[in-house]
């Protein structure tokens, strides 16, 4: 039926679930001001619903039928989701999609067509936490690979001037799709990685823009930088592979490049910049 709350609010307990069935159009569910949290929420009404607070979910999500828009807010997964045929997440470029918990998220996290951009999505589940992308969502802001697998089956995009950093969660499957221009990639890692899907492949010549190193980051692959590197802090491992330097400015601020028998080529940089120390480099190419 029809929800008409008269300008007063609906208050969930932290172990609430909240139902939502038939057609009506229903608009905002009306909770109280502030940030929301309960256990479950199902949605089975194809006229949707729209979460205007940001809201945490400790429990299941049900998307039977209808979209769960949360334009400019936050929504947080804790728990697990099931996605019906018809339903889905509706959000925009100023929404945070945050999936914390444990364990295997459940169903793919599946966007409405009229809303499948993220402002912010971060990854940040247990180390053996998953959670599948399975439809185009674009990142036009941030995506932060914290913690847990994040596996793009399909539909994963990078907007220009996005930016991925990677502190201790993994990009499985595919790497992200990158319609135009290009994005940026950061290593904070507290313990040494090595760099996978995150990156463009070798072959995508024009995708990554600014490279940062704040932790130990071993490359895995050849790769065409085409902003700037920075080494702010840590190491940054070459092994055998080609770097090539495309951007303004190679920056040490801290940490150091091991280059191993790799190559370094300097193809249109217009300066190397040490604050910290001078900078190593072992085969070097202009």
């Amino acid at each position: 039926g029809t929800l008409t709350p008269g300008g007063n609010n609906i208050t969930i307990g932290s172990t609430g679930s909240i139902i939502i069935n038939g057609s009506a159009t229903l608009g905002s569910f009306p909770f109280p001001a502030g940030t929301q949290s309960f256990a479950n929420f199902t949605l089975n009404n194809p006229s949707g619903i729209t979460f205007s607070n940001d809201v945490t979910i400790t429990g299941v999500l049900t998307l039977t039928d209808g979209s769960l828009i949360f334009n400019d807010r936050t929504l947080r997964l804790n728990g697990t989701l099931s996605v019906g045929s018809g339903g889905d997440l509706s959000s925009n470029s100023s929404s945070t999609l945050i999936i914390g918990g444990t364990g295997a998220l459940g169903s793919s996290l599946n966007f409405s067509g009229s809303g499948n951009t993220l402002g912010t999505l971060t990854m940040t589940r247990a180390s053996t936490g998953s959670a599948e992308i399975n439809s185009t969502v674009t990142i036009s802001s941030n995506l932060n690979l914290s913690n847990g697998e994040l596996i793009n089956t399909n539909g994963l995009t990078m907007a220009n001037g996005a930016t991925l950093t990677r502190s201790g969660g993994t990009l499985t499957n595919d790497r992200p799709d990158v319609p135009s221009g290009a994005y940026n990639v950061v290593y904070n890692p507290g313990i040494s990685i090595n760099t996978g899907l995150e990156l463009p492949g070798p072959a995508d010549l024009t995708q990554l823009n600014n490279l940062t190193i704040s932790g130990p980051t071993v490359l895995t692959q050849n790769l065409t930088v085409n902003g700037n590197v920075t080494l702010s802090s840590s190491t940054f491992t070459c092994g055998a592979n080609t770097i090539t330097m495309r951007g303004s400015t190679w920056t040490r601020s801290g940490g150091s490049f091991i280059p191993g028998t790799g190559q370094v080529t300097f193809d249109g940089v217009s300066s190397i910049v040490a604050s910290s120390g001078t900078p190593q480099f072992g085969n070097f190419r202009v």
